[in-house]
């Protein structure tokens, strides 16, 4: 965890990004199985075992699970979700907001590499 922390916010957040995209692309993919496109055949030969696709959304998932409900609400709406950018106003101050963050993006980061 330690090497985590030491990153800045948005190194975090550039890092969760990279995943979310990845678990976005399976979801499409999965829902979309008939509509693959060429460009999206070549991804997946790139990729080549279809079991990477199954880890990753399992792995996402179990560490959204385990993460306080809370935090992972954070996490989820922020990076995994299509939600407006300012789905938190109704909840939280900017300040708290962005202090759950990224204690959430640290924790999840943790899990993550774990």
């Amino acid at each position: 965890m330690n090497t985590i922390v030491k990153r800045n916010f948005k190194q975090k957040t550039a890092i969760i990004e990279k995943i979310a995209m990845e678990y976005k692309k399976i979801k499409y993919l999965g829902e979309n199985s008939l509509l693959i496109c060429e460009e999206e055949a070549n991804y997946l030969k790139e990729k080549k075992d279809l079991s990477y696709f199954n880890d990753l959304k399992t792995k996402i998932d179990y560490i959204l699970f385990q993460m306080d409900e809370e935090l992972s609400k954070i996490i989820y709406n922020e990076f995994f979700s299509s939600k407006s950018g300012n789905w938190w106003i109704y909840y939280y101050s900017k300040s708290t907001f962005y202090r759950l963050k990224n204690k959430a993006m640290d924790l999840f980061l943790e899990w993550w590499y774990a």
